[in-house]
C-alpha cells in the first residue's frame, strides 16, 4: 500500500503501530521462531469432514438472498409476506440477520414489542448491535425518554451516552458521580457531538472545568493538529496561561518559532518544557541542526525532565542517523547512554556498517544489552562483520546461529553460507473433537454463512465473538477451520493469536491463485512476488480498506488505480478481486518500468512512491544491498521491503520455483541508476 505521509522527517516519533492485523504477522517480526527441521510445506488433511461446511442449508441460503432481495427492494412488503417468508428460514443460522435487516429497514414502523423481543433474543450476540443503535435513535427522535432508558447500554456511541446521562443524573446527584461520568467524555482531543453540549454545561457549572483541565484538553487538541477545537478551548484559558496557549499553536504549526527561548519566560517551568520539547521533536526532523544548537542551551534554561531530554537525544540521534550525518555516531551512543531501546541500537549498528566500521559494529554489539542484542539482526550483522574482517570461523558460527531462524536476516544469513534457507515448518493436528465442538456453536454457523455470503464485517464480528472465549488449542482448530473454508485472512491471524508461528504453509496460502497467477504473467511479473505483496499488504482479506484509503487484497489506492487504468473506477470496484488484482500487478509492472526491472526498489516503491524511493539511491558510490535495505529512511518501507523479500521466498517454495532470491542479494549492490522519465 503506497504511504501517504510526509517525508519520514514530518514524522512524529511516537507513531502508533497501524493495524495489527496488515503488519504484526511477517517473517520479520514473528514473536515465536521455534526451530524445527526444515521439512517440505505440505498441509495434513483433515481426517474426516466434520467440521461445519453449511451443506445441509444450501436450500435456505438462497432463501436467505431472496430475502434480503425483497427487503433491499422494498415495494409494498406487507408484513404478513415478510413473516411468512421469514418462517422459511427457521433453523438457519441467519435467521436472526434476516430479522435484523427487516428490523433495520422497517424500524419506523415497528413495535416495542418485535424489538424488544429481537434484543431479548441476541442480546449476547453480535447481530443486536446495530438493531440497538438505530432503534435508541427512534426513540430519541420521537422524544420517548422513558423507552430509551429501557433499551440503552453503555458504550454504543458519545451521542446515546451524553443523551443517557443528561437524562438519568439527578439534579441531586453529588459533584464527584457527575465528574466520573462526564469527565472521561469530555477529555478527549476531539469535538464531541451537540448531544453532550447540554451535559457539558452542567457539569461547568458544578465547577469541575477547571482552568488546569481545560488548558489540558487544548494540548490534547494540539498535539492531535486539532487547532479549531484547540482555538475553541484556548477562549476560556485563564490570562496568566494565554502565552503558553500561543506556544503550543507555533509548536504545531510553526515549531521553529520556539527555537527563541526568550518566548519562554519561566512562570510554568513544567508546561514550558513541555511544549518546548514537543516543538523540538517535530522541528528536528526538518533542521537537526538548529534543534541540537538550542537543546544544548535548553539543558540550562529550560526545567526539561529526564524524560524530555531522553525523547529530544532520541529525536536528534534518529534523525541524523535518517541522514547519513557525520555526528549521527556521537548522538546515538548519546541517545542510548540515556536509555537503552532497539530502534537506536539497530540504527547504530546501521550506521556503522554503513560507514564500513565492522570492528566499530562488533564492539556496539558486544556492549549492548543481551536484551537488545539477543536478536537474529545482530547474529547476521555480527557474522558480516567477522566476515568483512576475514574471520570465517568466527563469521560462520555467528551466521549459522542467525540462519536456523525462519526470518529475513536467517535467509540472508543462509545465503551467506550458501545453504537453503530454513522454514521450519510444523504441521498442527486435527482435533475431531474440538472440530465437532465448533461446528456445533452457533456464533461458528453464522460466521461461515455470513463469510458464504460475502457478509464479511458482520462475519468477522461473529468470528471474534466466537473466539473470545476460546483457549489456545480451540483458537488453533478455529484458525485450521477457517482454512478449509478458504477464510484465509482469519486462518492467518487465528495461528498467530494462538502462537502456532510454524505452519508455514498455512500462513502464506496460495491464496486467489486463479487470479494472481495469470495477471502476473501477463504483466511478466514474478507471480511469487505477487502474492508476497498481497500477502503483506492485506493478508488475503478481501474487503480491506485502509485509514489511507487504500483497497482490496493488494490495496490499491483510488488515485492510482485511476492512473494506471487511465478511467475512474467506481470505489467499490477496487473492492473486487479480479480488479484489485489485475491493478495491483499492472502498477508493479509499472512500478518495474520506472526503477530500472530492480525488483527491491520497485518493492519499496509499492509502500512509498517511486520518486521519493530514487532519491534514497546512493549519489555515487555503490552500496551493498543489504546495507541499503537497512538504512532505508522510512520506518515502515524498510519492514515492509524486508517482509515482502521473505515472504517472495516463501512463495516461490510454496509454487515449486527455484529460489535465489537471497542468493541473489546477499551479493546485489545498490547502484546508482538514472531516473525514467
Amino acid at each position: 500500500m503506497p504511504i501517504n505521509q510526509q517525508h519520514y522527517k514530518l514524522w512524529p516519533l511516537s507513531l502508533v503501530m497501524m493495524l495489527w492485523c496488515f503488519s504484526q504477522f511477517s517473517v520479520a517480526e514473528d514473536a515465536d521462531l521455534s526451530v524445527h527441521s526444515n521439512i517440505a510445506l505440505t498441509i495434513t488433511t483433515p481426517p474426516n469432514n466434520s467440521a461445519y461446511s453449511g451443506e445441509l442449508y444450501t436450500r435456505q441460503r438462497a432463501l436467505f438472498a431472496d430475502f434480503i432481495e425483497t427487503i433491499e427492494v422494498g415495494r409494498n412488503n406487507k408484513e404478513q409476506q415478510i413473516l411468512q417468508k421469514l418462517s422459511e428460514l427457521k433453523g438457519y443460522p441467519l435467521y436472526s440477520y434476516a430479522v435484523k435487516y427487516w428490523l433495520q429497514a422497517s424500524m419506523n414502523m415497528q413495535s416495542a414489542k418485535n424489538v424488544s423481543a429481537f434484543l431479548d433474543s441476541y442480546d449476547d450476540s453480535p447481530v443486536a448491535l446495530n438493531v440497538r443503535k438505530r432503534w435508541l435513535q427512534r426513540t430519541l427522535d420521537s422524544n420517548d425518554v422513558d423507552t430509551f432508558i429501557e433499551f440503552y447500554r453503555p458504550g454504543i456511541s458519545a451521542e446515546l451516552d451524553c443523551y443517557y446521562l443528561r437524562k438519568t443524573l439527578a439534579s441531586h446527584h453529588d459533584t464527584q458521580a457527575l465528574d466520573e461520568k462526564v469527565l472521561p467524555l469530555w477529555m478527549v482531543s476531539f469535538s464531541q457531538p451537540r448531544a453532550c453540549d447540554p451535559l457539558f454545561k452542567r457539569w461547568k457549572q458544578a465547577g469541575l472545568n477547571t482552568p488546569e483541565r481545560q488548558f489540558q484538553r487544548m494540548k490534547l487538541a494540539s498535539r492531535e493538529g486539532n487547532l479549531k477545537l484547540a482555538r475553541y478551548l484556548a477562549r476560556e484559558v485563564p490570562s496568566e496561561l494565554q502565552y503558553l496557549v500561543v506556544l503550543w499553536r507555533d509548536a504545531h504549526n510553526s515549531p521553529h518559532k520556539l527555537i527563541n527561548l526568550k518566548r519562554f519566560n519561566r512562570r510554568f517551568p513544567e508546561q514550558e518544557a513541555e511544549v518546548f520539547s514537543h516543538a523540538m521533536q517535530k522541528l528536528v526532523w526538518s533542521n537537526p541542526d538548529r534543534v541540537i544548537r538550542i537543546y544544548n542551551q535548553a539543558l540550562t534554561t529550560l526545567a526539561l525532565s529526564d524524560l524530555q531530554q531522553q525523547r529530544l537525544a532520541r529525536a536528534i540521534a534518529l534523525s541524523l542517523a535518517v541522514d547519513n550525518h557525520p555526528d549521527a555516531d556521537a548522538w546515538l551512543q548519546r541517545a542510548l547512554d540515556l536509555k537503552q531501546e532497539k530502534e537506536l541500537l539497530r540504527w547504530q549498528i546501521a550506521t556503522k556498517v554503513r560507514q564500513g566500521n565492522w570492528q566499530g559494529t562488533l564492539d556496539a554489539i558486544e556492549q549492548a544489552p543481551s536484551s537488545l542484542s539477543d536478536d537474529v539482526i545482530y547474529d547476521y550483522w555480527e557474522g558480516r562483520s567477522w566476515q568483512q574482517l576475514g574471520a570465517d570461523d568466527k563469521s560462520s558460527e555467528a551466521l549459522q546461529i542467525a540462519a536456523q531462524q525462519r526470518h529475513y536476516y536467517g535467509f540472508l544469513a543462509s545465503a551467506k553460507l550458501g545453504q537453503v534457507p530454513a522454514l521450519n515448518h510444523r504441521n498442527p493436528e486435527w482435533d475431531d473433537q474440538i472440530q465437532l465442538q465448533l461446528g456445533a456453536q452457533p456464533a461458528i454457523q453464522r460466521a461461515f454463512e455470513l463469510f458464504a455470503t460475502q457478509r464479511y464485517s458482520e462475519a468477522r464480528r461473529e468470528w471474534r465473538f466466537a473466539l473470545a472465549e476460546m483457549n489456545a488449542e480451540q483458537k488453533l482448530q478455529s484458525a485450521l477451520l477457517a482454512y478449509e473454508w478458504q477464510w484465509f485472512d482469519q486462518a492467518i491471524f487465528g495461528l498467530a493469536q494462538a502462537g502456532f508461528w510454524d505452519d508455514v504453509a498455512r500462513r502464506f496460502p496460495i491464496a486467489f491463485n486463479s487470479r494472481i497467477t495469470p495477471f502476473a504473467k501477463e504483466q511478466q511479473v514474478d507471480p511469487a512476488w505477487a502474492f508476497a505483496i498481497a500477502r503483506r499488504e492485506s493478508s488475503f482479506m478481501v474487503d480491506a480498506i485502509s485509514s489511507a484509503g487504500a483497497r482490496g487484497l493488494m490495496q490499491v489506492l483510488p488515485a492510482t488505480a485511476q492512473h494506471i487504468s487511465r478511467q475512474r473506477l467506481p470505489y467499490k470496484a477496487l473492492l473486487e478481486p479480479d480488479t484489485n488484482v489485475a491493478l495491483g500487478v499492472q502498477y508493479l509492472r509499472y512500478l518495474m518500468d520506472k526503477v530500472d526491472n530492480n525488483p527491491i526498489l520497485a518493492t519499496a516503491s509499492y509502500n512509498a512512491g517511486w520518486r521519493r524511493v530514487l532519491n534514497w539511491i546512493p549519489a555515487s558510490e555503490a552500496v551493498d544491498m543489504d546495507i541499503w535495505i537497512e538504512t532505508i529512511p522510512f520506518r515502515e518501507t524498510r519492514n515492509y521491503v524486508k517482509a515482502v523479500l521473505a515472504y517472495k521466498y516463501i512463495y516461490q517454495v510454496q509454487l515449486g520455483q527455484q529460489s535465489e532470491v537471497f542468493k541473489q542479494l546477499s551479493g546485489m549492490q545498490m547502484m546508482p541508476i538514472k531516473p525514467a522519465p
